[in-house]
C-alpha cells in the first residue's frame, strides 16, 4: 500500500475517527524535536464518494519513537498543502504503525487537483490514482451528512396552571462592610528543583503542602552511555502519591521540577 505515497497533495477534512486517537493520548510522556525519531504518514486506501464528488485518501500513521507519545504542532514541521499549514491534522502520535484510527484527507476534483501531507516525509496524494487502491469497505465516517428530514407536526400544548399570588417585595437591608482582603490563591505555592546524579529524581514538597504539578528531564553530558545515545532521554515524570514529583531517565541523570501548594500565605 505505501504507493499511495507517490499520488500527489489535498484540503484536509476532520472525522469522528480522530476522537478515538485523542482519547487515547490521554496519558504518557513526549519527546522534544531533537530526541523525536521519524513520524510519518503511508498511503492505506482511497474512498470514491461519487454523491458528493469527494475523493477521500486512507493514511495510516507511523511513529518509530518507541514507547513513547509524540507531539508535533502545526506549522513548518507538521503541515498541509495548498491552504493553512493547520487544517486540523493530528499533533500528538502514538508509538508504532496506527492504521484505526488512522488519518483521512479529503479532495473535491472539481476544485483541487492534489494535497500533500509533511511531517518527516511529505505524502503527496492526487486525484489521479491506481483504481487498484480503492478501498474495499466505505467509511461511513468521513462522509458529509444527510438532509435532515421533514419535522414532524408539533404535538398538543397542555394546559396552563394558574398562576401564584405575587407576594410583597420586603424592604432592601442595609450594605454590609467590605471585609478584609484575602490572600492570593498562590501565595502559598512554589516550585522546588531536585537533580541528581542518578537515573532518577524525586522532587518532595515541604510539610503541609501537596503537588499540583511537576515537570522532569535528563541530562547526558558528560554522556553515561557515549556509544549508544548522544542525548538524555525521559522514562518516566509523575506524581508520587501528593507530596512529590519523580522522573526517571532511560538515558542520563535525571533533574525532576515539583509545583507545591500549601495554605496561602
Amino acid at each position: 500500500m505505501n504507493e499511495l505515497k507517490t499520488i500527489a497533495p489535498i484540503p484536509f477534512m476532520k472525522i469522528c475517527c480522530r476522537t478515538l486517537l485523542v482519547c487515547a493520548l490521554a496519558l504518557g510522556s513526549t519527546v522534544s524535536l531533537a530526541e523525536r525519531e521519524p513520524v510519518f504518514g503511508l498511503g492505506h486506501c482511497v474512498e470514491v464518494v461519487e454523491e458528493h464528488d469527494m475523493i477521500v485518501f486512507h493514511l495510516s500513521i507511523v511513529n518509530h519513537n518507541s514507547g513513547e507519545i509524540t507531539e508535533i504542532e502545526a506549522g513548518e514541521e507538521n503541515r498541509v498543502s495548498p491552504g493553512p499549514a493547520d487544517q486540523g491534522q493530528f499533533t500528538r502520535f502514538l508509538s508504532g504503525w496506527h492504521q484505526d484510527p488512522g488519518m483521512a484527507l479529503a479532495i473535491m476534483p472539481a476544485e483541487e487537483d492534489s494535497l500533500s501531507l509533511t511531517i518527516d516525509n511529505t505524502v503527496t496524494l492526487s486525484t489521479d490514482f491506481n483504481p487498484s487502491l480503492e478501498c474495499a469497505n466505505r467509511n461511513q465516517c468521513v462522509c458529509p451528512p444527510r438532509p435532515r428530514g421533514p419535522e414532524g407536526e408539533p404535538g398538543p400544548t397542555g394546559p396552563v396552571g394558574a398562576a401564584g399570588t405575587e407576594g410583597p417585595q420586603g424592604p432592601e437591608g442595609p450594605e454590609g462592610a467590605q471585609g478584609p482582603r484575602g490572600a492570593d490563591a498562590l501565595s502559598g505555592c512554589g516550585w522546588i528543583d531536585v537533580s541528581s546524579d542518578e537515573a532518577t529524581a524525586v522532587a518532595a514538597c515541604g510539610e503541609d503542602q501537596h503537588v499540583i504539578s511537576g515537570a522532569g528531564s535528563c541530562d547526558n553530558d558528560p554522556p553515561l552511555h557515549p556509544d549508544a545515545w548522544s542525548g538524555g532521554v525521559v522514562h518516566s515524570s509523575m506524581p508520587v502519591e501528593n507530596d512529590a514529583w519523580k522522573v526517571s531517565c532511560r538515558v542520563g541523570r535525571a533533574t525532576a521540577r515539583a509545583f507545591c501548594c500549601g495554605a496561602p500565605g
